[in-house]
């Protein structure tokens, strides 16, 4: 899907979602503490997306689904760096 604003005011699809599963991979010595070199955060991410919309190819499908994931605000923030505040209250 483009960004020109013809393509975002002009389609309507309506896709059933029957089934969504996000997996991710990451180093438990990172995770531990146990290699300071080693990210604590996932180091891949994947989407995985079973859909299906009648009367609709697949080339469409694949274009709504990565637009979708694309627009997501949990995607969106693991693909970039994101401020992250602590804040501690004493119970």
């Amino acid at each position: 899907m483009t960004n020109s604003s013809d393509d975002r005011k002009s389609r309507v699809v309506i896709v059933r979602v029957s089934d969504v599963t996000v997996d991710s991979e990451s180093d438990d010595r990172g995770i531990l503490g146990l290699d300071p070199a080693i990210d604590a955060g996932a180091l891949s991410m994947r989407v995985v997306l079973a859909i299906r919309a009648p009367g609709r190819a697949a080339d469409e499908l694949d274009e709504v689904a990565r637009w979708a994931v694309l627009h997501c605000p949990v995607t969106d923030s693991v693909r970039r760096a994101v401020p992250t505040e602590i804040e501690l209250r004493m119970a």
